[in-house]
């Protein structure tokens, strides 16, 4: 199974659910703190079910490369 979105290249589930485990336990240990910032596509779902899957992509792929882009370079990026 591939780690990554083969559109936009941010993580996957799984892999996101794996990242967030060892920044807990980073966190813990170091008793440091962190944040987890959740962004969405607004109507994504309206998109992909009028335009189709390919144009929902797309849009998806676009924002994830965007997003991807604004991160330092030890943050993560996911598709969930």
């Amino acid at each position: 199974m591939a780690d990554h979105d083969a559109f936009a290249g941010p993580l996957k589930r799984r892999r996101l659910e794996h990242a967030i485990k060892q920044q807990i336990a980073l966190l813990e240990r170091y008793e440091r703190f962190a944040c987890l910032v959740p962004l969405g596509l607004h109507d994504f779902k309206s998109t992909n079910d009028s335009l189709g899957h390919a144009v929902g992509d797309e849009h998806g792929g676009r924002h994830g490369i965007a997003m991807a882009g604004c991160r330092r370079a030890k943050n993560a990026a996911a598709a969930h």
